[in-house]
């Protein structure tokens, strides 16, 4: 029997343990969110929302050969702050990213400090080591009891087995959705996990700045609480697949023993973030952003260079392409019809997946012979296209650094990673790494086959995007079935926290829930056409894949357009609403201003209502694609029309069973407020005219522009000051111009003027073709009189020439033959005008920049360009001056085949002429992207060229204002060093 002396000691010293308990906790700026730890023997955490407990008392501690942190924590201080930052994302579902939040940090006295953040969108902790030791990580605790039986959403891994088995999987996989108390024995769940509370509240769990560590996993016993997993160090590992009978070939690495610990630390490590992501309904979780903002910040270098886009995607399709005399597959045929494909759509990427390179072989260098890489790479850049390739993991970790800067170094833009398979320390320390490499050689990345993001791409930005999603490539295989369309309606609100998804969207072939089945080399989706296009602009993917083939996107043109035409980043994103596993409807501004709604339904449908008051003031275009009337039958029929909308408007839309819509919204020119702002604010005439204003200024002299009225500055009028006094009778009594006629048609003949030095008769002058510009609808040869004749008398002789014009029942195709013809003219009668036929280059401005550029590119021998304010790419931008009448009519926009096939960016390649190039920063006729998508093409084809840019200055401002007289003398100059006098 114990001694009353005894007795009572243990009072007392349990009494000295209840009393040296203490207290913390942090609130959320809104004062919704609490985090509070209790520290004592042990440290325990809880969590709340507006009120409602959602994580009880539960044990967070780091066990390591140095001790355990947690284990009678000594708190010296807490030190509180509150910080509240907006910083630049620009790769992102945003173009900035706002972090405020209330941070409480306990400092401890040995050697380690527990740090707690409470964000109104969820709270985070982590522990930090101050030891001036490296330290060895033997295991963690992070427990998550629920206060009852919470609903829960859970991934579960897909192996069955002892743990090791379970440690090597895809991350991929649908949610269970049970009582937390129905967990599957002895499965694991990779993160996150969602779990719904009794009061109907969310909150996801997950991780943040996970570098040195393995990833977490989630493991419950058949009551309300669960318990944390993590993959011990890897010991020995060796080459193989998800098939343990693979080994040579294989494209994963195995772990074949493990070490007693979990990670490796360096001293002054921090601790990966334990993050919870909170909601008071489901829509909160679409724009959840914690791991984004915990995330170590960008790393100190340059990105500009790094370009998100469309991927060309062949895996998916298996290389089934009809239609063509070449046998499809992994050949060089097969992928130059990717390239042109990818062209022709303005897709930035093609990837070239498994099979270039001999499995067997165990080398990522040893490409098969079917290929030749260099010369591919060579096609796609004269065709603006980029090139990726996909590795397997095994190969690439192998010589990673010399992998990457032996392709980077031949002109490949990217990797697609796969078979990574696993999240232990030595994998995810990878990432990182890998990241480095790629940046360092200016490379981006597609993380697929592996965890979900916790970070990495804000840390790396040329990390675009990550898989660990249950995409679209499960619905390929015979021997797997699964509901992907209930999977669509609820992964948003939890895998996407982490970041973007590489789900391979896009599919042609559509099924509705009978009509679908899997079918390895024509695969279809579950789900509407509609669906598939929504998918676009619900799932946030920086670097976005096109799985379909080739083929199937040709025949659907209309579809196929549009999907080009849809960002991967964006300048905003708004949640519309959202029910987890039931609809998710979300708007994304475009980093031009357009908007862009997507939404997707589960296999109930739904009649929805879609409130456009996210949109700003003034009328805006509606282009939708919405379900056809049918689509419950037959999934591909679907609905194409417009309409126009204000931000008060309603719309109306059924989605059928597994459907979705999408519309973009583009703003329309408010043309009576524009005209009273610009008469009110500077005392100006503004006129409107065919396609453009006419400013008058107080002697009625006529001043033509477009421009942004609403941001028009004052100094951008400052320039309407000069008279063409920049020309003396001199510059003309130096040069002759003849007049002849080179081509005729019924009702009209085209003529073209020879502007020629006076002693041209016996001389051999460079020329340059002037081609002029009027929206391919009006002009004539005469558009470029003062410069050619100008530069005529300085001894470069000018021809300017008329062509076939939309009013005329031109097509492009008729233009362009003209211009041949009209060259073919000028080299047959050049020794007649005194002409060198060899040396010579081609001018114009806008309409006849487009023109001239197209006529440089694809004319051999031109020696200059010279291209004022011109147009590019018809692919990625329509001319907004050009009505959509004119569109159709002249250059058959709606068929992107067409539209690559007359874009003068699709025909630079190496040897192109030097282009000598101006743009003006007040010029809304012709968009910015035009030249700076052209002078991208130019500098991959590693072609010389100067952009002269002025920022205020109009459409027309290198030839109508005080711009005139130094642009003159910069054109003369140039073409004398050019192309000789």
């Amino acid at each position: 029997m114990l001694s009353k002396t005894v007795c009572f000691l243990i009072l007392m010293l349990s009494g000295i343990n209840l009393s040296a308990q203490k207290h913390y906790s942090v609130s959320s700026p809104d004062g919704n969110v609490c985090l509070e730890v209790t520290v004592g023997k042990k440290v325990t955490y809880t969590l709340s929302h507006g009120g409602e407990v959602l994580v009880d008392e539960s044990e967070i501690a780091i066990e390591t050969d140095h001790g355990c942190m947690g284990d009678s924590f000594r708190v010296r201080k807490a030190v509180k702050k509150t910080v509240n930052e907006t910083y630049e994302t620009p790769f992102y579902k945003r173009s900035h990213e706002n972090s405020f939040y209330n941070e409480l940090m306990l400092v401890g006295r040995d050697g380690y400090d527990l740090v707690l953040r409470a964000y109104n969108e969820g709270a985070a902790f982590r522990y930090e080591s101050r030891l001036g030791a490296d330290l060895t990580v033997l295991s963690e605790t992070m427990d998550l009891n629920l206060p009852s039986d919470f609903e829960a959403w859970i991934p579960y891994v897909k192996k069955v087995g002892d743990f090791n088995v379970q440690f090597f999987n895809t991350f991929e996989n649908v949610y269970a959705h049970t009582p937390v108390s129905e967990w599957r024995e002895g499965q694991l769940a990779f993160l996150p996990v969602m779990f719904q509370s009794q009061g109907g509240k969310k909150f996801c769990v997950t991780e943040s700045d996970l570098e040195h560590y393995p990833g977490m996993y989630l493991l419950g016993d058949g009551s309300s609480r669960l318990k944390s997993v993590f993959a011990p160090y890897p010991k020995t590992l060796r080459q193989g697949s998800h098939d343990p009978s693979v080994t040579v070939g294989g494209h994963n690495q195995v772990v074949t023993e493990r070490e007693n610990f979990i990670a490796k630390c360096r001293s002054g490590e921090t601790f990966p973030w334990r993050v919870f992501a909170t909601a008071s309904s489901d829509e909160e979780l679409l724009d959840n952003n914690l791991v984004y903002k915990l995330a170590r910040p960008t790393v100190d270098a340059d990105f500009s260079w790094v370009k998100p886009g469309k991927v060309a995607w062949d895996w998916w399709n298996d290389n089934n392409i009809t239609g063509v005399d070449f046998t499809a597959g992994i050949n060089n045929e097969t992928y130059r019809y990717y390239i042109d494909f990818a062209a022709a759509n303005g897709i930035s990427y093609v990837v070239l997946d498994d099979g270039w390179y001999d499995r067997m072989a165990g080398d990522a260098f040893a490409v098969v012979p079917e290929i030749d890489l260099p010369g591919l790479i060579s096609y796609a850049e004269s065709r603006g296209v980029g090139l990726m390739l996909w590795v397997g993991y095994y190969v690439f970790q192998k010589d990673m650094e010399k992998v990457i800067s032996h392709y980077a170094a031949m002109g490949i833009k990217g990797f697609k990673l796969d078979a990574i398979g696993r999240d232990d320390q030595l994998m995810n320390e990878f990432y990182y790494r890998s990241a480095q490499i790629a940046l360092d050689n200016h490379v981006i990345l597609d993380f697929h086959g592996g965890a979900k993001p916790s970070g990495l791409n804000r840390t790396y930005p040329n990390v675009l995007n990550f898989e660990g999603v249950h995409g679209l490539e499960q619905l390929k295989n015979p021997n797997y079935s699964c509901d992907l369309v209930t999977y669509d309606v609820t992964f948003p609100f939890i895998r996407s926290i982490c970041g973007p998804v590489d789900y391979t969207q896009g599919a042609m072939r559509n099924g509705t829930q009978k009509s679908y089945r899997s079918v390895w080399s024509e695969p279809m989706s579950q789900g509407t056409r509609c669906r598939q296009l929504a998918e676009y602009v619900v799932f946030e993917s920086p670097l976005c894949m096109l799985c379909d083939t080739p083929t199937n996107y040709i025949k659907e043109k209309e579809c196929t357009a549009f999907i080009s035409s849809v960002p991967t980043v964006w300048a905003e994103t708004k949640i519309i609403d959202g029910k987890a596993g039931e609809y998710e409807t979300i708007a994304r501004q475009s980093r031009d201003g357009d908007w862009y709604v997507g939404s997707l339904a589960s296999w109930e449908g739904r009649d929805a209502v879609l409130d456009l008051s996210f949109l700003g003031e003034g009328t805006y275009d509606a282009e939708i694609f919405q379900d056809g009337v049918n689509a419950k039958r037959n999934a591909s029929d679907y609905r194409h029309h417009t309409r126009s909308v204000t931000s008060s408007d309603r719309l109306e839309l059924t989605v059928a069973p597994g459907g979705g819509y999408v519309i973009r919204f583009h703003r329309k020119a408010d043309d009576a407020a524009a005209q009273q702002k610009i008469i009110n604010r500077y005392g100006l005439e503004l006129v409107k005219g065919d396609g453009g204003y006419s400013l008058l200024d107080e002697k009625k002299i006529r001043k033509y522009d477009i421009f942004d009225i609403d941001n028009a500055p004052a100094d951008m009028f400052v320039p309407y000051t000069r008279s063409r006094s920049f020309f003396k009778d001199e510059d003309f009594d130096n040069c002759e111009t003849i007049v002849a006629v080179f081509k005729k048609y019924p009702g009209y003949e085209l003529k073209i003027a020879f502007d020629l030095p006076k002693d041209y008769k016996g001389k051999a002058y460079p020329w340059i073709m002037w081609i002029h510009g009027g929206g391919w609808h009006i002009g004539d040869f005469n558009g470029h009189r003062l410069q050619s004749r100008f530069m005529a008398g300085n001894g470069i002789a000018g021809v300017r020439i008329s062509y076939s014009l939309l009013t005329q029942g031109a097509v492009f195709q008729d233009t362009w033959q003209d211009i041949q013809d009209a060259f073919s003219f000028i080299r047959e009668h050049a020794a007649e005008y005194g002409l060198d036929p060899d040396r010579f280059g081609f001018a114009g401005h806008s309409a006849g920049g487009h023109l001239a550029t197209y006529a440089a590119m694809r004319i051999p021998g031109a020696k200059l360009l010279i291209s004022m304010n011109g147009i590019y790419d018809l692919v990625h931008t329509v001319p907004e001056h050009v009505p959509s009448s004119r569109h159709n009519t002249y250059f058959n926009l709606p068929s992107t085949e067409s539209r690559a096939e007359c874009s003068p960016v699709t025909f630079v390649h190496e040897g192109a002429p030097y282009c000598l190039l101006t743009y003006t920063g007040g010029d809304t006729l012709v968009e910015r992207a035009q030249v700076e998508t052209f002078t991208r093409a130019l500098d991959r084809c590693h072609v010389k060229y100067d952009l002269i840019y002025k920022e205020y200055y109009c459409h027309n401002g290198f030839n109508d204002t005080d711009l005139f007289e130094p642009w003159a003398m910069k054109m003369l100059v140039t073409a004398q060093q050019y192309l000789g006098r």
